[in-house]
């Protein structure tokens, strides 16, 4: 049954290879690091690998339907770089633009009260409530978040994180999805590839760094996953204004012997116990 699997995975995997190189849909590329995993199928293929455990995860989302991911062209007929130019990056005039439009944005007047989130207690992302009638229920069903139109690709024994191993990964992702290359049957299609936020930025100096990666910028769409930046945000915040409405009862139900009861603790211990008794009777009172 195992030998059947995987010639049955082994066939899944080409044919999805096959589709990926022929350029007939779109799809976006996804690559991490694989670091807390072992790939059974080769424990013993290399020691140090399977010690150091540095493996990269590469998968891809297809896009159902047709999309057309081909050039586009100017009006005198240059290709529009799927990546911006290095000194439109350092144009002033866009740096001011975007500080403006933040300006406005946070003059405007505080809307958690009236968002999905607070409304519908949505507490994830993306943002997907749950469904209140038959139409939201299809068209939640038909978001493209999560596994619906997650395909695997491969695991490689190349660490993403490090510069030697992120560039034998873009060679990998290059063979398969064929940018920057002009003699590939994907040739004049763009390219996406979605990375975390430490992996972006890596992959940013590499391609701004070198003169030699301009073709792979002109076909090649990096996309950041949002993933850590929420999930940091939402530390950062939790750090700095958590405290303001748990602190009583974070008191009142940890014990402070651990941390040596002074004087100044045991205070800090009956005054936080006060406050969060006090709280919970005038929110629930008999």
């Amino acid at each position: 049954m195992y030998r059947r699997l995987a010639q049955s995975t082994t066939l899944t995997r080409s044919t999805l290879c096959r589709a990926i190189n022929d350029g007939s849909l779109c799809y976006l590329h996804w690559v991490d690091n694989y670091a807390k995993f072992y790939r059974a199928s080769s424990l013993f293929y290399d020691k140090a690998i399977q010690n150091n455990c540095l493996w990269t995860a590469h998968g891809v989302k297809v896009w159902p339907g047709e999309v057309d991911v081909g050039y586009v062209r100017t009006e005198d007929g240059k290709v529009v770089s799927a990546m911006p130019l290095l000194e439109d990056l350092w144009d002033i005039k866009w740096h001011v633009s975007i500080e403006e439009k933040l300006q406005l944005f946070i003059a405007k007047p505080w809307l958690i009260a009236t968002s999905l989130c607070n409304e519908r207690g949505v507490f994830r992302i993306p943002l997907k409530p749950t469904s209140r009638s038959a139409d939201e229920e299809a068209h939640l069903r038909a978001s493209f978040d999560g596994l619906g139109v997650f395909r695997a690709v491969d695991l490689y024994g190349h660490n993403v994180q490090a510069t030697p191993g992120l560039l034998q990964v873009l060679r990998e992702v290059q063979k398969l999805d064929g940018f920057a290359l002009p003699e590939d049957n994907r040739a004049g299609l763009y390219s996406f590839l979605m990375i975390d936020i430490s992996i972006y930025w890596h992959l940013l100096r590499v391609y701004y760094g070198y003169s030699g990666m301009a073709p792979v910028r002109n076909d090649q769409f990096l996309v950041l996953g949002l993933w850590h930046p929420y999930h940091y945000a939402h530390i950062a915040l939790w750090n700095q204004f958590g405290g303001t409405f748990l602190g009583g009862y974070t008191l009142s139900c940890f014990q402070m012997r651990s941390y040596g009861v002074g004087p100044i603790n045991a205070v800090c211990h009956a005054s936080g116990v006060a406050t969060a008794r006090a709280s919970v009777t005038q929110r629930c009172p008999r």
